[in-house]
């Protein structure tokens, strides 16, 4: 069974799968990973990404839009500790010059 996401997205995806009364449709948590991982993506292109609190500042505030926009309150802060995490975690030697 394929959920056309891709291994990046499918990490995020987990996260919001874990924390159920965030979001339970299926559809909505698949947009939610496919933005987050964007934006991830985009500000991960930087150099040493990870140590600058201004990029990292961003990347929070964009993906805390995107969660409260699918309207999720209950747990918004884990789950953005979560998904920051785990973005470090992934993007951190991520080669930004293939991108």
């Amino acid at each position: 069974m394929s959920f056309s996401l891709t291994e990046e997205e499918e990490a995020f995806y987990e996260i919001l799968a874990i924390h159920q009364t965030a979001l339970q449709d299926f559809e909505v948590i698949k947009e939610v990973v496919k933005e987050v991982t964007a934006i991830i993506k985009k500000n991960a292109a930087q150099p040493d990404w990870y140590k600058k609190s201004d990029t990292k500042a961003q990347i929070m505030l964009s993906v805390k839009r995107i969660l409260s926009r699918k309207g999720i309150g209950a747990e918004l802060q884990e789950i953005l500790n979560e998904i920051m995490e785990q973005a470090e975690e992934r993007y951190k030697e991520w080669n930004y010059e293939v991108a």
